[in-house]
């Protein structure tokens, strides 16, 4: 997917929703961006992560566990039903996150 959020203008309530659907360690990073448009880049690209791995794992969003290597970047850390899933540690690859 890819998405434009330029032109995209959240009111404050709006935006407060969608901080709120994320892990708080992932709301915070969002907000420690100083410019508005790197933090709505940063919540659009986390939203599109949990989105994706709901989709293809046909759970919801809150069920999707989302770490980051010590590069940051991401990876799906367990399936929904509790079971390590592919790309980090758990699924064979990646670094954890400290």
């Amino acid at each position: 997917w890819a998405v434009d959020a330029s032109a995209w203008e959240p009111g404050e309530d709006e935006w407060r929703v969608l901080l709120e659907t994320l892990p708080e360690e992932d709301a915070t990073r969002v907000m420690k961006f100083h410019f508005k448009d790197d933090q709505k880049r940063a919540l659009v690209s986390r939203l599109l992560q949990r989105r994706a791995c709901a989709g293809f794992l046909s759970c919801s969003h809150s069920e999707v566990t989302i770490h980051r290597t010590k590069g940051r970047k991401p990876y799906l850390a367990t399936a929904p039903d509790g079971g390590a899933a592919g790309g980090g540690p758990a699924g064979g690859g990646g670094d954890p996150a400290p």
